[in-house]
This record gives C-alpha cells, structure tokens and sequence, in this order.
C-alpha cells in the first residue's frame, strides 16, 4: 500500500507541475476596440501575486488531499 501511496503522490505532483499558477501574457491593443478589464474582488491582478506561494498553497491542499485518501 504504501509503494501505492509514493506512484500516487509521484503522479499528482508531476500533474501539479503541469498546470502551476502562471501570469499570461498581456498584448497590446487598441482601447477603442478593447475594453480593458475591470478591477475585481474575484480575480485579483495577478501581476500583484506572489507565484511561489501560490503554488505552495495549492500543492499543500493536494498532500491534504491525498493524504485523507489513505
């Protein structure tokens, strides 16, 4: 069980290494023809976000995660 638990663990931090936060990139339009986006509460600037702890939060949630499961 427990080699079970370590291919288990292995597969979800290689998938959590796929899909880390990430800043997209920002092109350069036209404002006429683009409304910028507006401020909000639920999607915060992620030029403002502290990456590494964002992907330490999340990568704590998942060992939680896994761990309950066993």
């Amino acid at each position: 069980m427990n080699n079970n638990f370590n291919k288990i663990l292995s597969d979800a931090m290689g998938l959590f290494n796929t899909f880390g936060a990430f800043v997209p990139k920002t092109y350069k339009v036209n404002p006429e023809i683009v409304r910028p986006q507006l401020p909000s509460l639920s999607r915060p600037n992620l030029n403002d976000r502290d990456i590494k702890k964002t992907n330490e939060y999340y990568l704590e949630k998942i060992k939680n995660f896994l761990y309950k499961q066993f």
